[in-house]
Order: C-alpha cells, then sequence, then structure tokens
C-alpha cells in the first residue's frame, strides 16, 4: 500500500499546485480542473465528488461508473439540482443521477449497483453508488441499507450514504444525529468538517467500502454544506491508497443459514478491514503533538473545526499548546473506534 503526501496549500488563486498560472480561469473549473485551486460550495464538493471517483479510478485503470441516487431534504435539499445542472460533465464521465421516489428506493437501486458482476453482458467493471438523504431519510431506508450492507459490496464498485444531519431541527420535525442508527446498521461513519474533507473523506469513504465490503456513511451537515471554499483540485486523489482488490465472489443469499454466515463475516473480517483501512490511512490522527503531552481534546466534524477556531479565539496558538502539553487528536472516523486505537491516541495524557 501507498498513501501519498497532500499537495502543499497557498498557491495564488488561478495558479495551478505546481506554481504556474492558469489561464482563462472560469466557474466550470470547479467540474473541470484537474489541478490548481478550485472553489466549490459544500453542495458542489458532492458532485465533484463523484466527478474525482471516476478520475482516480480512470488513472488506476478501471473501468467504472457511478450510479446515484437519493431524496431531498435540507441540508442536502439542493444536491438533485446541482446534479441536474451538471449533467453535460456527469453524462462524459459515465455518472448516472436518477432522483428517488423515496428514500427506501433509492437505497434499494443503490444496492443493486452492487449486484452487477452477476450480470451477463455487463460493461462495466464495476459501479460506486452514492446515496443522499437527510438523516431522518436514513430511517426510513434503513431496512433496504441494514440488506444491502449485510450483502456486500463489489471490490471495485462500493456503496456510499451521504447522510444530511440536522440536529438543530431547523427543517425536521424531530432533532436527528446519524451516529446512534449508523452504529444499529453497522455503518462506518466518515465526519468531514470542511469543504476540502468532503473530497478527502468522500473518496476514503469508496475505497474503505471496496475494501471491507460494506457501505459507508458521510455525515453532512448545513454548516459544510451551505458553506463554500477554495481547494486544491487533485490534493484528495493523492491520498487515497492503492490496496489489493479482495476476492470477488457471489453475494449471499440471505436466507438461512447464509444470512447467519454474512452477519458473521460482517462483524468479524468485514469489520477488521474497516479498522484495517483506519489505521492505514490514519483516519483518526493526532494533528498536534507536544513535546510533552498532558491534555487532549478529542473532536470530530464540525466539533474539531470549531475546536481549532477556539482555541484560536481564546489566543491559544502552537507556543502556548507547546507550554500547557496539549494535544489535539482529529477523529475522521468517529464509529466504529477499536479500543487499541483509542489507547494510541490518548497514550500517556
Amino acid at each position: 500500500m501507498s498513501v501519498s503526501a497532500a499537495r502543499p496549500n497557498g498557491s495564488a488563486p488561478g495558479a495551478s499546485s505546481t506554481g504556474t498560472l492558469r489561464l482563462n480561469v472560469t466557474l466550470d473549473d470547479r467540474y473541470a480542473a484537474e489541478s490548481g485551486p478550485i472553489l466549490l460550495s459544500g453542495i458542489q464538493a458532492l458532485v465533484r465528488l463523484m466527478l474525482d471517483q471516476r478520475r482516480l479510478d480512470v488513472r488506476r485503470g478501471h473501468d467504472t461508473g457511478v450510479f446515484v441516487s437519493g431524496y431531498q431534504g435540507s441540508p442536502l435539499g439542493g444536491l438533485d439540482q446541482e446534479l441536474r445542472r451538471s449533467q453535460r460533465w456527469l453524462d462524459p464521465a459515465d455518472v448516472v443521477f436518477t432522483a428517488g421516489i423515496n428514500e427506501e428506493l433509492a437505497a434499494t437501486a443503490v444496492g443493486g449497483t452492487q449486484l452487477l458482476g452477476q450480470l451477463a453482458g455487463r460493461r462495466k467493471e464495476g459501479v460506486t453508488g452514492f446515496w443522499f438523504g437527510k438523516n431522518p431519510g436514513l430511517d426510513r431506508a434503513a431496512d433496504a441499507i441494514r440488506h444491502a450492507t449485510l450483502s456486500g459490496t463489489a471490490p471495485l464498485g462500493g456503496a456510499v450514504a451521504l447522510i444530511g444531519d440536522d440536529p438543530s431541527a431547523k427543517s425536521s420535525t424531530v432533532p436527528s444525529s446519524c451516529e446512534p442508527i449508523c452504529r444499529s446498521l453497522v455503518l462506518p461513519l466518515l465526519a468531514p468538517g470542511s469543504v476540502a474533507e468532503i473530497l478527502l473523506f468522500g473518496l476514503h469513504a469508496v475505497a474503505l467500502s471496496r475494501h471491507a465490503g460494506l457501505w459507508t456513511g458521510m455525515k453532512l451537515v448545513a454548516d459544510i454544506a451551505d458553506s463554500s471554499a477554495t481547494v486544491d483540485a487533485d490534493g484528495a486523489l493523492e491520498q487515497i491508497p492503492v490496496l489489493a482488490l479482495r476476492e470477488d465472489g457471489a453475494p449471499p443469499v440471505l436466507l438461512p443459514p447464509h444470512n447467519l454466515d454474512a452477519e458473521h463475516d460482517l462483524m468479524t473480517a468485514r469489520l477488521a478491514r474497516v479498522f484495517e483501512y483506519a489505521r492505514l490511512t490514519s483516519l483518526n490522527r493526532i494533528v498536534f503533538e507536544p513535546a510533552r503531552p498532558r491534555i487532549g481534546v478529542v473532536a470530530a466534524g464540525m466539533g474539531f473545526q470549531a475546536t481549532l477556531r477556539a482555541l484560536d479565539d481564546l489566543g491559544i496558538d502552537e507556543d502556548a499548546r507547546e507550554a500547557i502539553g496539549l494535544r489535539i487528536i482529529q477523529l475522521g472516523m468517529p464509529w466504529p473506534l477499536d479500543a487499541g486505537t483509542v489507547r494510541e491516541l490518548t497514550d500517556g495524557l
């Protein structure tokens, strides 16, 4: 396995990551540019993610496609509209968007992409599926996703649930947070805290789903989905590892005794591969380590970004963090957490 370092940030607007000025900068760069800085909203980053997944597969010699389906709802309420507006970029990249009649039918369709290997006359090596919806919609689609993740994912497919969380019930009848239901569904959850991390963690979510053989989830809140930022167009692609493909076999028949065997495989071998991927890619990591660590702050997603901002607002810069022995830990994958990783990240505190 190899993991490349991220490209340096701080390029001037219109410059590529190598420092060369890019001429004729346009708004189309958000989807067309393959290097240099681009301006994205959180919703546009999700569309860019699907295009980047195809770019990554093409670079690695894989003939794949992407299928997207879901049901609109804040904070991902504009994703279906942005997908339709971006059709001229999606069609040439073999990214197919079909709006879901409801959340569970969308999840069933995405789950079906992982059965491509059972079809005669298939034209692709695999299809990556993306489901999107708000957290109450995840609850509604739980049965379909539970069956799909028990059945498994294809080595060159993968299935990712893009989950819009609405903890303040801004547009929901009840406050919601996706962690409990993801745990119930055995859905590893990645938590980006910025627009750039939507691209990075989204690609990791696909790679993790392929490597482990189960669905993954990505938690998205309004503060990220509604924000905009300048990001490096190819910075995320360079950080996704090249791993040996799992052996591709027929999915289990979900009837006794095969469904019991599938559940055992899910809770043992496949979860072990989740932990393996998280460790190899440092999804959970120490981002600041003083010479003599005494106190640790552990946070994920927007909580991690809020922690960094709070420290800055309080005037606790790197020198102050060093003086008080403050270790800062980011959980890119807050669930599942294995005890060994927790011990390593908090050792000595």
